[in-house]
């Protein structure tokens, strides 16, 4: 069972990366706000998912901790960017001024 939640999250490690590097090759995500959010939160679960599949099957690596770190410093900020973005865009326009 457990040799199979480590082949399960290898799996997902290689569609998510897939599907990152697939649209980063195949949208034109960098022309609006959104499409950098979701590039951002695709790199964020994909880099996730490969770390957690390097450590499965290698276990501690030299400078983990930092990679880590990294790893999941990116996915905060693509988490707090999508947030901001979405705050901004359900604010209504015409605000009655006080």
């Amino acid at each position: 069972m457990y040799e199979a939640g480590n082949v399960a999250v290898t799996l997902l490690a290689l569609i998510a990366a897939g599907f990152a590097l697939d649209y980063a090759i195949g949208v034109r995500w960098w022309t609006n706000p959104g499409g950098r959010i979701v590039m951002a939160s695709l790199a964020a679960i994909g880099l996730i998912t490969v770390l957690v599949a390097v450590r499965v099957w290698a276990g501690d690596f030299f400078l983990h901790e930092l990679v880590r770190l990294v790893v999941y410093a990116i996915a905060a900020a693509a988490l707090a960017s999508g947030w901001a973005l979405h705050r901004c865009l359900r604010r209504p326009k015409n605000r009655a001024k006080s």
